[in-house]
């Protein structure tokens, strides 16, 4: 199986939720702009209709692109890495989530 989908605006990391104190206890809660409403769209449109096989092989092909900041000019290189590890993480959440 294969899909491909593309969105309009880079997914939000954990890092970007907001954590308040409640009762001695921190709660996790979604910024305005953070709740990713356009992957889990994408997500559940594409969803399997049955399980994936529990030894079969999976691979996992994603592509992100940086919009150049105003500020820049465009032939100069990205200088700051970006955690990919937390965007990719998010995705394979949610994907998690969906049962793919």
């Amino acid at each position: 199986m294969k899909f491909e989908f593309e969105l309009e605006k880079m997914p939000t990391t954990q890092q970007q939720k907001g954590i308040k104190k409640v009762n001695g206890k921190l709660q996790f809660y979604d910024r305005g702009g953070t709740s990713n409403y356009e992957l889990k769209a994408n997500l559940m449109k594409n969803k399997p209709k049955e399980c994936f096989e529990k030894n079969a092989p999976l691979k996992l092909s994603v592509t992100f692109f940086y919009a150049i900041k105003q500020n820049k000019r465009w032939w100069q290189w990205k200088t700051t890495r970006p955690d990919l590890d937390n965007l990719m993480k998010n995705l394979q959440d949610y994907m998690t989530k969906l049962r793919y």
